[in-house]
């Protein structure tokens, strides 16, 4: 099917036209509708759990755990890397 610039395909377009999730979407045809209401059911509730991890990221770690540890990114500001050399890399 061929699209116009202007109008982006949609996610089931592209699925249906054999392209990325085409896979999902074979195998989600032969299934029946509650076991279709479940699996979005479950991937809602997926959703909720990831925007709270986001929301409230230290409710979802180890008090244990140092404020290096859970943001390793800030200890490595302004600290030169070298570069990885294909000597060093495992072959």
């Amino acid at each position: 099917m061929l699209y116009s610039t202007l109008m982006k395909p949609s996610a089931y377009e592209i699925a249906k036209s054999g392209g990325r999730h085409a896979g999902v979407l074979i195998g989600h045809a032969s299934k029946s509708t509650g076991e279709l209401n479940r699996a979005i059911r479950s991937l809602r509730n997926q959703v909720e759990i990831h925007r709270e991890k986001i929301a409230n990221p230290l409710k979802w770690v180890s008090p244990e755990l140092s404020e290096r540890q859970l943001n390793p990114s800030s200890t490595n500001i302004g600290r030169k890397r070298s570069p990885i050399l294909p000597s060093k890399l495992k072959s």
